[in-house]
């Protein structure tokens, strides 16, 4: 179509529904169906849900049936769903089978104005003054029109008060935000203020300011500094253009990946400032963050759920209050863009390297984000999977995502639109288009310009990339620590991350029957050991407690470190993330509890396995604050071997200071003694059980007699216990309080553990 404006008219049963005016320099997506979502909503049962869209850019208008039932028909002919087909004018696009619900394209002069840029054009000042409610969004009726996929039907409306006071009320899936903090709700606004809604920012006098045509990625002097006094980037200046595809090299340790991650707000700069789009990133973190997809080295989706089980609780924790339709509709064409969706029902763990990468990449498009950062993500490919890669990685860089990545690979630059070299001490040496790099280096391949950046051969790079680009050593502040804010909603986290769990248990079958299998296993084993119930058969099932505890949540955390990173970084909340692993792992532990309980009360009947129920809900109380345990050890490690190292070194002490293994005599040692589930949960189940038998200190054997279980564990400490405690002594009242506190601490410090994981800048 060519450089005239169009008119998109809408009509069902005959009637106009919709008229919107489009401009050869507008770009954005137009949604067709019956639900109430769409942009253009035809009421016709013949009409899917979320039937079509039309695609604008720059004036080109591209038709796309988005798998509707009835099908989209242009020219006499039925379209082929998720396909592109190109418009013009005079085009009669039907939606349905009987043609009573249609879009007509037609032409118009030059001086005929579409009201959306009548908007645009105008200041929200000058619209203020003419009215006391001014609304904002994509729908035609609105004050100011903006049409993009970030930004609803009605996303905001400014509201003035009988005192003249501006308030700003969000009525947006996505959040409208102020001066790059998101509002909750409505917010009293001031002149000064800078609206933010999708890629737009809206002042209050001047024009609608369109982020993706800024450039993308500013840098002004940036370092990094680590707490040890390591320097990994040095006052290093850069610009990257919007929709660009652009590679960061250099030889191994030159800090390419804290660069990816100073930019995109990981690990954020010590001194210097970043912007993105224009936007200075710590100020403007919390709407910033929305704009930018990360992909790390390590793969971000869980190998135990399919490709689009993967998607779809993304799609939850990140997408909140969308539609199942909306949700299924934006992964499957997320999928299709990624030439993936053969793999959608098939598990992470059992497709290739290279399905896994462009999975995890497809999980941050969820967001239509404006920049995608990428470390390294051609490594585990080899050569035929890495062509196909970047030329997705082409198109969507073409499409409007600026793309941004890492790599070690030369082979790479042949795709990319500019390169840039750092070289050893976190310097940037380089930053131009990458047909240009060998001639500025003069060299003849890459491998020779990573010779040349390390050691003293450096200095002279550094020095020329300096002068030319007359970079002069300027002085920056401290940084501030960049504020974690997320608004989202807490229980909708929960829930959906406890969802994600549960699923990935009942994925994984063999490990979840593993851990299942251990009750009725170390039970049958206890059984066939004792004959009768002595203080060691409280003991030893305290310390099963702990043990499936423990060992069922010791690798939950460090198991899945950058999922968590880069979930939290979002908008993920540590006390619902927390809570979901304790909700699906407390389940497990009653599964557990149960077979083992029961197991035990059909051998011990002499005398009688007392009380059931109170022994199942101890012994899950037990686990819980043993899950919660191995919850710490699982936030306080790094690799998931380190932690299941440290589990068995924990269930020493726990075995040791129980009280039952030996007499407890030294004071100091019962103190430590009171710092460990198995002194407490041994003495619960003792008062559970009431009566023991007793047993030949030196054989080890039971006598004929019987005592009181209580009574006989407090034996083995002396009476500190009692002079501290005093009547609560002995009591399961006090084996509660115990239990209880000792859960708070773990909870307390798995919570610290997890805050601390948080981008620092020194």
């Amino acid at each position: 179509m060519g450089a005239n404006n169009h008119k998109l008219i809408f009509y069902n049963s005959n009637k106009i529904v919709k008229k919107i005016s489009v401009k050869e320099d507008f770009d954005g997506v137009i949604t067709v169906g019956r639900d109430d979502s769409s942009h253009v909503v035809l009421d016709n049962n013949e009409v899917s849900k979320i039937h079509a869209q039309i695609i604008i850019d720059k004036g080109e208008l591209q038709l796309v049936d988005l798998e509707s039932t009835n099908g989209t028909f242009l020219r006499n002919k039925q379209i082929n769903p998720n396909r592109q087909v190109k418009l013009r004018d005079g085009d009669e696009i039907f939606f349905s089978s009987s043609k009573s619900s249609y879009l007509k394209i037609v032409g118009q002069t030059s001086s005929e104005t579409s009201e959306q840029h009548k908007a645009l054009e105008t200041d929200l000042q000058s619209l203020i003054r003419k009215k006391d409610r001014v609304s904002i969004g994509r729908n035609e009726e609105c004050d100011l029109v903006i049409y993009h996929p970030q930004i609803s039907r009605k996303h905001c409306e400014i509201i003035k008060d009988v005192n003249g006071v501006l308030i700003l009320k969000d009525y947006s899936r996505n959040g409208t935000f102020v001066n790059g903090k998101k509002i909750q709700n409505s917010h009293k606004l001031s002149l000064s203020d800078k609206i933010i809604i999708g890629p737009y920012v809206i002042p209050f006098k001047g024009d609608v300011q369109d982020l993706t045509k800024e450039v993308a990625i500013r840098a002004e002097g940036v370092e990094k500094v680590y707490k040890n006094g390591f320097k990994a980037l040095n006052d290093c200046y850069l610009n990257i253009n919007s929709r660009t595809l652009m590679a960061i090299m250099g030889p191994s340790g030159c800090g390419k990946s804290t660069l990816l991650k100073t930019l995109n707000g990981e690990s954020p700069a010590t001194r210097g400032k970043v912007y993105l789009f224009n936007q200075e990133l710590t100020t403007n973190y919390e709407y910033l963050k929305t704009q930018i997809g990360y992909v790390p080295q390590d793969d971000i989706v869980h190998k135990e759920l399919t490709v689009y089980q993967s998607m779809y609780y993304a799609a939850k924790l990140r997408l909140e209050n969308r539609t199942e339709e909306d949700i299924n509709l934006k992964i499957l064409q997320i999928l299709d863009s990624l030439n993936i969706s053969f793999v959608k029902d098939q598990l992470v763990g059992q497709i290739s390297g290279g399905q896994r990468k462009r999975v995890s990449i497809a999980v941050e498009l969820l967001t239509d984000p404006l920049i995608l950062f990428l470390d390294e993500p051609t490594s585990p490919l080899d050569p035929q999977t890495i062509e196909e890669f970047l030329k997705i990685l082409k198109n969507l860089a073409s499409n409007g995502t600026t793309v941004v990545m890492v790599t070690h690979k030369p082979e790479d630059l042949a795709y990319m639109d500019s390169t840039m070299f750092l070289s050893e001490g976190g310097h940037i040496v380089y930053d131009g288009p990458s047909s240009s790099y060998k001639e500025y280096f003069g060299v003849s391949s890459a491998v020779e310009v990573y010779a040349a950046l390390v050691g003293n051969k450096a200095k002279k790079w550094i020095h020329k990339f300096n002068d030319q680009n007359n970079i002069k050593k300027r002085s920056f502040t401290q940084n501030k620590k960049q504020a974690k804010i997320t608004t989202a909603n807490a229980w909708n986290q929960f829930y959906w991350l406890s969802a994600r769990h549960l699923k990935i248990k009942t994925n994984d079958r063999l490990n979840s029957a593993i851990l299942i299998l251990q009750a009725p296993i170390i039970a049958i084993l206890l059984l066939l050991i004792f004959d009768h119930i002595t203080q060691a058969v409280p003991f030893l099932i305290a310390i099963s407690a702990i043990w499936f505890g423990a060992n069922n949540s010791a690798r939950e955390i460090v198991g899945e470190l950058p999922i968590y990173s880069r979930e939290r970084m979002f908008n993920l909340k540590i006390i619902p993330y927390i809570f979901s692993k304790l909700s699906i792992l407390t389940i497990i532990a009653f599964i557990q509890a149960i077979l083992f309980i029961l197991i035990i009360s059909l051998r011990y009947d002499d005398p009688e396995w007392n009380n059931i129920l109170g022994s199942i809900l101890w012994m899950v109380t037990i686990s819980v604050a043993a899950t919660l345990m191995g919850l710490l050890l699982s936030s306080t490690s790094n690799t998931t071997e380190k932690v299941m190292s440290i589990v068995p070194i924990s269930l020493i002490p726990q075995i040791m200071l129980a009280g039952v293994i030996t007499r407890i005599t030294n004071e100091f040692v019962e103190v430590l003694s009171y710092l460990t589930l198995s002194r407490w949960g041994t003495e619960g189940f003792s008062i559970l059980q009431e009566r023991v038998y007793t047993e030949n200190l030196l054989l080890r054997t039971p006598s004929d007699k019987t005592t009181n279980a209580i009574d006989q564990l407090k034996l083995n400490f002396n009476d500190l216990y009692e002079d501290l405690f005093g009547d609560l002594a002995g009591t399961l009242e006090l084996d509660i309080y115990a239990i209880t506190a000792l859960s708070g601490v773990f909870f307390f410090v798995v919570y610290k553990a997890l805050k601390n994981k948080d981008a620092i800048y020194s």
